[in-house]
């Protein structure tokens, strides 16, 4: 039983990752300024100058992920030079996966507390997973809120 549950944590979480990277690699018209206004591949592929791909990698045409890079040059592909920034980014991706634990953690609770059959121990296993999800939910929205109070304070905005 153990195994299964580790098993689906980490197809979860592979799927996660998995999803997340395809976000940044999904194919979208590019090219000249009208370009990136389109979003059907037949009308991009029909204007002039403008082709269908992907968005991941070098682009210098203005559009993507190294939008105005010079050609030759290297892109910064985090899109900021400032560390706060930068900082604050990394800090709100890792809250974004342990709110996304904590809310399969609260469905889990609510599965056992519904399946229970009346048995006291299920009930109060299933209780217990959800008040210390609630508990940590509450943990994680004062730790963004705190995290975003201080960042902004620090630069300025």
């Amino acid at each position: 039983m153990k195994n299964k549950k580790i098993l689906f944590l980490a197809l979860f979480f592979s799927s996660v990752f998995l999803f997340s990277g395809s976000a940044l690699a999904a194919d979208k018209c590019m090219g000249p300024t009208p370009c990136p206004s389109i979003t059907d591949q037949s009308t991009c592929n029909n204007t002039s100058g403008c082709s269908w791909g992907s968005n991941a990698g070098s682009n210098t045409s203005g559009t993507g992920i190294c939008a105005g890079t010079p050609a030759g040059q290297l892109c910064n592909p985090l899109k900021t030079t400032d560390q706060f920034e930068l900082i604050g980014r990394i800090i709100g991706a890792i809250l974004g996966l342990v709110g996304s634990l904590a809310l399969v953690m609260f469905i889990y609770g609510g599965i056992i507390w519904m399946t229970s059959g009346g048995s006291a121990d299920k009930v109060k296993k299933g209780r217990e997973a959800i008040l210390w999800s609630v508990i940590g939910m509450a943990v994680i929205f004062a730790s963004y809120g705190l995290t975003q109070f201080l960042l902004n304070t620090i630069t300025g905005q």
